[in-house]
């Protein structure tokens, strides 16, 4: 593997956090978070489909809860943490 330009001492706290979960800043200003992000980025390709069915509350509390395992362990899945950390 080849060594990382961006060393994990040099982020910020604020770094990190913005990475702990995926955002987005919307054309108005808002900001989304979470798999809101995903249902915008899908529906601006065409496939809005696939992440229509999170319009529903319910469904999209779980798949918040499912996307939050992910975050919270996908550097740790990916490889990432071990390659920023190198």
């Amino acid at each position: 593997m080849r060594p990382c330009p961006l060393r994990a001492h040099a982020f910020s706290s604020h770094t990190y956090k913005a990475m702990e979960r995926i955002h987005a800043i919307l054309p108005d200003g808002s900001i989304i978070r979470d798999v809101e992000v995903f249902r915008h980025l899908y529906e601006a390709v065409g496939l809005g489909w696939v992440y229509a069915i999170t319009r529903y509350a319910p469904v999209l509390d779980a798949a918040n809860a499912l996307y939050g395992v992910w975050a919270k362990y996908r550097t740790q899945i990916t490889g990432a943490q071990a390659y920023l950390q190198a």
